[in-house]
């Protein structure tokens, strides 16, 4: 049986730690929006000592330098971190209760998601993660959702590389959205050997169908990236 600690025995949350990061991308294969489009994103991770978060909000600005923006914020609360149950079977490494909000501008669209979440060793990757949400959406009737995100280093030589992203596959509602699947990854050559603040520049691939849900509406978009680590 779990045993969450009583209040008198939570000590203050410590962050384990954080990273800021700011990307420049190019793209001009995007759909149902401008095709032309250059996103500013602004990241944001951190592990404390009760769980973790993720944050991130994409400025786009299209060819006429008008503006949009999508943000998305998920924050998890750890199994092992909060109770006396220690979660360590094979690669599995710990289970987390999820909450994810998503918010679109100038739509006013927001969606929020709770779920489960799961982190994995998986040699080679120096994170693997995998959510599952039921997602309580603005716009169209309540979906399910499977995040997966992941990183993996590796190295030419002297040179080091990052290929990581993300697989976002939710669940049709009939009469109103089409399942969809969307699979975006980055591979980036770390330019700077400073550890704590790393400069990239690579490409980013968008592999998406039916995206926003609207049925037959496929992206597949290569963009430029520069990427800092702060």
């Amino acid at each position: 049986m779990m045993a969450f600690a009583p209040a008198s025995d939570v000590d203050a949350v410590e962050v384990n730690w954080s990273d800021v990061s700011l990307s420049a991308l190019h793209g001009n294969h995007y759909q149902l929006s401008d095709y032309e489009l250059t996103i500013f994103t602004i990241e944001w991770g951190a592990d404390y000592s009760f769980g973790d978060h993720f944050f991130f909000i994409d400025n786009k600005y299209d060819e006429e330098h008008d503006y949009s923006a999508y943000a998305e914020l998920l924050v998890r609360g750890s199994v092992n971190k909060n109770t006396s149950w220690n979660i360590q079977t094979g690669w599995l490494t710990d289970v987390l209760v999820a909450v994810r909000v998503e918010h679109a501008h100038p739509l006013g669209e927001d969606n929020q998601a709770y779920g489960i979440g799961t982190d994995w060793r998986v040699p080679g990757f120096r994170y693997f993660k995998v959510n599952a949400f039921t997602r309580r959406n603005d716009m169209v009737d309540d979906n399910s959702m499977l995040n997966l995100v992941w990183g993996l280093p590796f190295s030419f030589g002297s040179q080091s590389f990052l290929y990581d992203g993300f697989f976002d596959w939710v669940s049709g509602v009939s009469g109103q959205y089409a399942t969809s699947f969307n699979l975006t990854s980055q591979l980036k050559w770390q330019v700077t050997e400073v550890r704590s603040q790393p400069l990239y520049v690579g490409v980013e691939y968008v592999y998406w169908n039916n995206k926003y849900g609207v049925r037959d509406v496929n992206e597949r978009n290569l963009n430029a990236l520069i990427k800092l680590h702060f």
